[in-house]
């Protein structure tokens, strides 16, 4: 449970960075704009803007990457090979490591749904059954004390 909201409280930190970041720079190639800068200064501002979106991009997509992987290996899921490059990614910022693709997201998030929907299965008819069961000794219980 606390995985999971560490988990939401950093990516929310880290989308609110790209945010911040895509603002700052907005900001500062309009102002070169206004100040009539040279294309070329124009130019760096947005290579500069691309590499720190870039950046924080596959920071997010390492975060997604290592708690998805933490789950399927939590309730015993296959990971797709590391071999399928439609499932995996390099990443050119994060240690040159493989990252789950937006392809491989989908599909071990639907993997991992799959699977805790079937355990959630297997335990509703107990629940039901032993629901009724105190229903049916809670009424019985009555009459008797009637």
């Amino acid at each position: 449970m606390f995985t999971s909201a560490k988990y939401q409280w950093k990516r929310t930190r880290l989308f609110a960075r790209q945010a911040k970041t895509r603002d700052y720079f907005n900001r500062k190639i309009e102002e070169a704009r206004r100040k009539s800068k040279s294309k070329e200064d124009i130019e760096t501002l947005r290579a500069e803007a691309h590499f720190e979106y870039s950046y924080t991009k596959a920071l997010i997509d390492e975060l997604i990457t290592n708690h998805l992987i933490s789950i399927a290996r939590r309730v015993i899921i296959e990971l797709p090979d590391y071999g399928d490059e439609t499932m995996w990614k390099e990443s050119q910022y994060v240690g040159h490591s493989k990252l789950l693709s937006e392809k491989g997201i989908s599909r071990l998030r639907s993997d991992v749904r799959k699977e805790r929907g079937e355990r959630k299965n297997i335990w509703i008819p107990w629940v039901a059954a032993i629901t009724g069961l105190i229903g049916a000794l809670t009424g019985l219980v009555s009459i008797l004390l009637k």
